[in-house]
């Protein structure tokens, strides 16, 4: 048996919109990342995950998607993408699409069938009728409609609590919408004689709205856990399991390697019933990682992922590490790895926008404890919802080059597979917007708007804006200090970084020490080091802000046993067959100041670029020693 041939990749996320444009129109495209192939395959990446490219509505960017089975023509065409698989197959680099299965767009054909009753998509999505036989008028409509609306304004808490968990669930570009309901609906003979009352349960969802809109064509609510443009798939119905395998098959017959699964721990409720009341989210009892998302994911692995070898991440929310175990653990055949979000809350309350400082203890704490109790990891520090992790964790002026290089050791000496977003191999840092015009983003928007109401200091908002807005990561990516950072020749459609002539890849290619060019070198020895690649992990010191962790590869006839209840064939075949002995130590300070070095000696790589680390450990200095 052979160890999991994504276990040692790489994998380079591209947000298309702001990756590379190659028409002028502000607007990344697939023939930019063919333009950047050569630039990816040098980086030493082996997959790229490319952010939603079917058509869509964007309500949300491309995670309201109308047709699974074709390209945006703001990205290209379906023979765009065959090209961009063709030519980074070439390279070694392989294809991850982003699959969103809980919920569609209103706009899809499946939801425009299912509202007219058309079969088979009746039942494809979740149909309720309201609690009561009670007569619809346009009035009772209208009423319930802004009482839907004053419970959303009571309702702060809830708002930005849910604003924590959506991942790419609130975000749209203001000139690209489409119609809520088809004009057809309008006609107020057909919504006066349909039945309407009580909403059908008291669930909450994660944009902190009421999840059920209804529907004058069919005359009974949907649900949506989303926006209610984003209506939730019905996973009790055959049909629909058979059509979203077939999707799958589709892009993995078209060379795709497999999938990163948005929101997939929701995907099957449960039961409607009520939920037990909460701040946020009641409800989510009867959908959270339930013995039916089990069954479901098993029979996608056998049924699909399994004959094409794929590789499946899933995207989870409120997750735990024995939860996540029940889903990527390989002995129950479910998804492949699980992203998980807790080191992502240290410098939070929970909610993200409840800011509060940085602790790089809590960070060491809680990537240990992950590091120790799941099989297998997924490792990130960044992607398209969450801010740069050199502004972030780091130090984005006085010590920029040496943090964000600090932080790529920290991540990349880590047990699991790596996963970097665009810009982070430069020190991309966080967008230097002077006012909120500038921000495209909606989720920060409605923050500013609930805090306002609040009356929250107008100081404490900017900094929740700048420190915390997903726009901070949605700038341009930066290519050279030619105008508009090289991204485009006509006008982005956001703003880019000030810093973009003195951080960019044409600058760091020259320069020997840049972050570029370590990053670089970092993959080139993760990928040769069996330590770092499969070795066991081990936590030596966690003090303030520095930190030490070994990684220990040991021959198979000398590895412990029963690790994680896997058998001992699994076991062997996962470590591979080499019997050289290698261990390295680890030592990383995340902070300004001057520290302590618990371990000492000759280092393979320093974010100084130093060949030793003494008695103390500089501001933002990483080491990677080899002991054998």
């Amino acid at each position: 048996m052979k160890r999991n041939w994504w276990q040692d990749k790489v994998v380079y996320q591209i947000y298309p919109m702001s990756f590379c444009d190659t028409n002028g129109d502000g607007i990344g495209d697939i023939s930019g990342i063919i333009n950047r192939l050569d630039y990816l395959e040098q980086l030493g990446v082996d997959l790229l995950w490319i952010s939603p490219l079917y058509p869509s509505p964007n309500r949300d960017n491309g995670y309201d998607i109308s047709d699974y089975c074709a390209i945006h023509p703001n990205y290209g065409t379906i023979k765009d993408f065959d090209r961009l698989v063709k030519l980074a197959g070439e390279r070694g680099i392989n294809i991850l699409m982003d699959l969103v299965i809980n919920h569609t767009s209103n706009q899809h054909e499946w939801f425009q069938k299912s509202r007219q009753r058309i079969d088979p998509y009746t039942d494809y999505y979740i149909w309720q009728k309201a609690r009561n036989g009670k007569k619809a008028t346009l009035t009772d409509i209208d009423d319930e409609r802004r009482e839907t609306e004053k419970l959303d304004n009571n309702s702060p808490l809830q708002d930005i609590t849910s604003q924590q968990y959506n991942g790419d669930k609130n975000t749209a570009l203001a000139d690209d919408r489409s119609d809520d309901i088809s004009k057809d609906t309008k006609n107020k003979s057909k919504v006066e004689k349909v039945p309407f009352g009580k909403i059908p349960n008291n669930w909450g969802n994660f944009f902190g709205e009421i999840p059920w809109t209804y529907d004058e064509v069919r005359g009974e609510y949907y649900l949506h856990l989303f926006a209610k443009e984003q209506p939730d798939l019905n996973y009790r119905n055959e049909k629909v399991i058979e059509a979203v395998e077939e999707v799958m098959k589709f892009w993995l017959d078209r060379g795709v390697v497999g999938f990163r699964c948005d929101v997939i721990n929701i995907l099957y409720k449960e039961s409607l019933e009520n939920g037990k009341p909460k701040p946020a989210l009641t409800g989510i009892e009867h959908y959270l990682s339930t013995p039916g998302l089990h069954r479901l994911l098993q029979r996608f692995n056998q049924n699909v992922w399994s004959k094409y070898d794929a590789f499946t991440v899933g995207e989870t929310v409120f997750i735990t590490t024995k939860m996540a175990d029940d889903l990527a653990n390989p002995a129950r055949k479910e998804l492949s790895a699980v992203f998980s979000f807790e080191h992502m809350e240290t410098d939070c309350f929970k909610i993200k926008w409840f800011l509060r400082p940085f602790s790089p203890n809590r960070l060491f704490k809680t990537l240990t404890k992950w590091q120790k109790n799941l099989f297998w990891n997924t490792l990130y520090f960044e992607n398209h919802d969450q801010p740069r992790s050199v502004s972030r964790f780091g130090d984005a002026d006085r010590y920029h080059r040496e943090s964000a290089k600090a932080l790529a050791i920290l991540l990349m000496s880590l047990r699991g597979t790596v996963f970097l977003y665009q810009g982070q191999e430069i020190g991309m840092t966080n967008f230097d917007f002077d006012s909120m015009d500038e921000l495209r983003d909606i989720e920060s928007h409605n923050i500013w708007k609930i805090g306002k109401r609040l009356r929250l200091p107008k100081r404490l908002l900017w900094k929740m804006m700048t420190t915390k807005s997903r726009d901070n990561a949605r700038t341009p990516m930066q290519w050279s200090d030619e105008p508009n950072a090289g991204f485009t020749t006509g006008k982005p459609w956001l703003g880019i970084n000030r810093n973009y002539k003195k951080i960019n890849v044409k600058s760091e290619k020259l320069d020997p020490e840049s972050i570029l060019q370590f990053y670089q070198k970092l993959i080139r020895f993760r990928k040769k080091s069996k330590a770092m690649r499969c070795g066991d992990f081990r936590e030596l010191y966690r003090r303030g802000s520095v930190y030490a962790f070994e990684r220990v590869y040991s021959p198979a006839d000398q590895k412990p046993t029963d690790i994680f209840g896997l058998t001992k064939d699994i076991e062997n075949a996962l470590l591979g067959e080499d019997d050289q002995r290698e261990k390295l130590i680890i030592v990383v300070n995340l902070s300004g100041k001057r520290r302590k070095n618990p371990y000492q000696g000759a280092c393979l790589f320093s974010s100084y670029e130093r060949d030793e680390v003494g008695s103390m450990l500089d501001p933002y200095e990483a080491a990677i020693l080899k002991v054998l």
